[in-house]
């Protein structure tokens, strides 16, 4: 792997986890 494609796969875990924190957060406000 190199440093831009580790940087990538952060990148998209860090907006994976804010879509579900969004996702979340829509479904108690709902």
């Amino acid at each position: 792997l190199s440093p831009m494609q580790i940087l990538v796969k952060a990148v998209g875990q860090i907006e994976f986890l804010n879509l579900m924190a969004v996702i979340g957060v829509t479904a108690e406000y709902t």
